[in-house]
C-alpha cells in the first residue's frame, strides 16, 4: 500500500530530479522512523523532498549524539523536526537529553529566589551518600537529615570549603522536588543587589525572603558589614519568625 501511495504521489511530480530525491529520502531509515513517529503523509515528502532533505542534514549531528555536553546544534538541546498540519513546518524541540535534563531540573520552578550555583542544582541527600565524606561530615549530614524530619531551622558553620553549601542545597533541593515554595539566597550578593536595586525591587524581593516555605541564607557574615546589610537581615528574620 505504501509503494502505492509512493507511486501516486511522485507521478505527481513533474522533474525527474526530484522524483529521485524523494525517493531517495523515503528509503532512509531516519526519514522513515520520522515519518512513523509523527504521521507524516508521504505525499508531504513527494510535495516537499528539500524540506526533508534539509532536515536530515540539521538533524544528522543527532544521529549519533552522546549528550548535551558534545551536542552539535546551534541551539544545544535543540533538534530539528518536522511537523504536518496541512503544510510542512520545520521545528526545533528538546531533544531526548534535554528532555531528561528538564526532567531532573524541573523542581527549580519551586525556587522564588535561586542564588545557588549551577553545579549544586541536582544534589541530593542520594548523592551525598555516594561521595567519600569523614565521619564528622557524615555526623553533621545526619544532623541536618534531622532538622528536616523535627521541621526545624539549622546553622551550619565551619572552615571555607568544609561542604556547608552543598548540604544547604541538598536541602533546599529535597523541599522543591516535595513541591514547597523555597528560596536560596546567597548574602553577599543579596546585599550587593540591594545597593543598587529601586526600592519596590528590594522590597518585593524581601517579602518573597520573609514568606518563602524553606529559606536557606548562604555565607551569612560574608557581607559587608553595615547598618543596611544587618537591618536587613533583622527584618528578614523578624518577618519569617512572625509569620512562623
Amino acid at each position: 500500500m505504501e509503494q502505492v501511495q509512493l507511486q501516486e504521489s511522485l507521478f505527481e511530480v513533474n522533474d525527474q530530479q526530484t522524483q529521485q530525491t524523494a525517493y531517495n529520502l523515503l528509503h532512509d531509515e531516519h526519514v522513515k522512523a520520522l515519518m512513523e513517529e509523527y504521521k507524516l503523509p508521504i505525499s508531504s515528502l513527494t510535495q516537499e523532498p528539500y524540506t526533508y532533505k534539509h532536515w536530515l542534514e540539521l538533524a544528522k549531528p543527532c544521529f549519533t549524539c552522546k549528550g548535551l555536553s558534545s551536542c552539535k546544534q546551534a541551539h544545544p538541546g535543540l533538534a530539528p523536526s518536522l511537523r504536518y498540519d496541512g503544510m510542512l513546518q520545520e521545528v526545533f524541540e528538546p531533544c531526548q537529553y534535554q528532555q531528561e535534563q528538564n526532567k531532573r531540573l524541573a523542581h527549580l520552578k519551586q525556587f522564588l529566589i535561586n542564588d545557588m550555583p549551577n553545579t549544586l542544582n541536582e544534589v541530593d541527600f542520594h548523592t551525598l551518600t555516594t561521595q567519600k565524606n569523614s565521619a564528622e561530615y557524615n555526623e553533621v549530614a545526619r544532623l541536618v537529615a534531622t532538622c528536616i524530619k523535627d521541621q526545624i531551622g539549622g546553622y551550619l558553620y565551619g572552615r571555607v570549603g568544609a561542604g556547608k553549601t552543598y548540604l544547604a542545597a541538598c536541602v533546599v533541593n529535597y523541599y522543591a522536588k516535595k513541591g514547597l515554595k523555597v528560596a536560596f539566597l546567597h548574602y553577599p550578593s543579596f546585599c550587593e543587589r540591594l545597593q543598587w536595586a529601586e526600592h519596590w525591587e528590594s522590597k518585593d524581593e524581601l517579602q518573597l525572603l520573609k514568606y518563602a516555605d524553606v529559606l536557606v541564607i548562604d555565607d551569612l557574615a560574608a557581607e559587608a558589614v553595615n547598618r543596611v546589610n544587618r537591618s536587613t537581615l533583622l527584618t528578614l528574620l523578624d518577618g519569617r519568625m512572625s509569620s512562623k
